[in-house]
């Protein structure tokens, strides 16, 4: 697991990284979108896994918030190494059984996103693993039977 649990058994760098994420967006709120704190954690080598251990430990609305602020520059992001890596992760919220249903619609307009933009992503190395991560997390939907002949 990417966070070191301490002898109690509660996990110390989720509760610290709880913290930072409550300030994030506290200054994320009174920041313009186009500077947002988000955005220059996303391009910060260390700072995005601060947001990678966050959607992964913290319950409730940070999948949500993280893809609202993702959608707007979301071609931006997804070519590049660390926002490709965040975006993934937000991806994989869908499949945790935690998942609350606003954060699996703000995923899945991320996916639908990504969709729409294949013919871009596709020719991108970060791209196309974003692109790979919308096929596999995206919800199965029950088609009827085709009979094969």
């Amino acid at each position: 697991e990417m966070c070191i649990r301490d002898r109690s058994g509660d996990s110390s760098v989720a509760i610290v990284v709880g913290h930072v994420v409550s300030l994030m967006t506290e200054l994320d709120a009174n920041i313009n979108s186009r500077d947002s704190i988000v955005f220059h954690c996303v391009h910060d080598h260390y700072a995005n896994h601060v947001l990678q251990c966050a959607l992964m430990n913290i319950p409730g609305g940070i999948g949500v918030f993280m893809a609202r602020r993702i959608a707007e520059r979301f071609l931006e992001l997804s070519v590049h190494p660390y926002g490709a890596r965040v975006i993934q992760c937000v991806f994989e919220e869908v499949k945790h059984p935690r998942v609350s249903p606003p954060t699996e619609q703000a995923a899945l307009r991320l996916m639908v996103q990504a969709f729409r933009n294949i013919n871009t992503l596709i020719n991108n190395q970060q791209g196309s693993l974003v692109i790979g991560h919308a096929l596999v997390n995206a919800p199965r939907i029950e088609t009827p039977d085709v009979p094969t002949t």
